[in-house]
């Protein structure tokens, strides 16, 4: 008997060498705990919107090392093909039929929330870009066929008011403490109402983040798990600088260049290519393995006076 507790007792001690026990504390999905500041914010409507920033995301988070932290609106549940649902607490809806936009076939059919599976592709884009970091995700409602397009009016609407979106940005703004803040392009790029609040919202949220006098009321704010500490404690906090996004059909007098085919130092390739690999990980949205050779940016808003160069270096006067 002695023996066989013997043996028992090594061959714990033998699986605990060889599986070592994880300790609460981390997260097991590859991301890190947050640290007390980030370098850069993303602000966007949809799970996959960051591939209109080209290898922004990439490129600071491998090649510059950088601490940044995602935001996504919703967490496109109308993307293409996936069955839809207003809230966790619904019953996901199977019978949604696009003609222009099959089911995706890969959703497990017993998957609790289907609506929610990009979240999952988000995570795996990020952390292929370099991304340490969970993204937030407050799964504010997305819905396709908002009218009238060229307006933030209906997704405020649908996302219960301006206040409560610009609200929750700034409340991660001074939890996150950036240095800089990236948004979508004012117009959306076509339009999208979606993608036009979630620019709106970024750019209202810079101005009255740092302000004491603005959104104190915890009240104002959809309740964060992420947050550390009530709404009302957070300190406020100013962002460096708000770059906003330049699609084709705009032009601004003065546009910042962002190249993405630039030395990464140690890591093989460049951001372009790592970039280009992580979107090809959004495949519910069919994307492809592409990233442009460059993206324009327009700087909104500076507390650090202008780019003076204005190309490939989002962080010029605060570097």
């Amino acid at each position: 008997m002695n023996r066989l507790i013997r043996l028992a007792s090594l061959s714990i001690l033998i699986s605990m060498i060889a599986f070592p026990t994880i300790a609460v504390a981390q997260i097991p999905d590859g991301f890190q705990p947050d640290p007390d500041k980030f370098d850069l914010m993303v602000v966007v409507a949809h799970p996959d919107d960051e591939s209109t920033f080209g290898g922004l995301i990439a490129y600071y988070a491998t090649c510059r090392n950088m601490k940044v932290k995602f935001i996504s609106l919703t967490s496109g549940e109308w993307g293409s093909g996936l069955p839809h649902h207003a809230s966790a607490d619904d019953t996901p809806d199977y019978s949604y039929d696009d003609s222009d936009y099959p089911r995706f076939p890969k959703i497990p059919a017993d998957a609790l929330y289907p609506s929610y599976y990009r979240e999952g592709e988000l995570s795996r884009m990020l952390l292929m870009s370099g991304v340490d970091y969970k993204p937030i995700m407050p799964r504010f409602k997305d819905m396709s066929g908002l009218q009238p397009w060229g307006s933030t009016d209906p997704a405020f609407e649908l996302w219960r008011g301006q206040d409560k979106v610009v609200g929750f940005v700034v409340q991660q703004m001074r939890r996150c403490r950036p240095d800089v803040v990236v948004t979508m392009a004012v117009n959306g790029y076509n339009g999208n109402p979606e993608h036009m609040a979630a620019s709106r919202a970024a750019v209202l949220a810079v101005d009255a983040s740092g302000s004491a006098d603005q959104y104190t009321n915890a009240a104002a704010f959809i309740e964060d798990p992420h947050a550390q500490s009530p709404a009302s404690s957070l300190p406020p906090w100013t962002p460096k600088k708000l770059y906003v996004a330049v699609n084709d059909d705009e032009s601004y007098d003065i546009e910042h260049i962002h190249h993405w085919e630039l030395d990464c130092g140690n890591h093989p390739g460049n951001s372009r290519i790592l970039a280009a690999r992580a979107n090809a990980l959004h495949e519910s949205q069919e994307m492809k393995e592409e990233c442009p050779e460059s993206t324009r940016f327009h700087l909104l808003n500076s507390n650090v006076g202008p780019d003076v160069i204005n190309q490939d270096n989002l962080f010029e006067n605060v570097d």
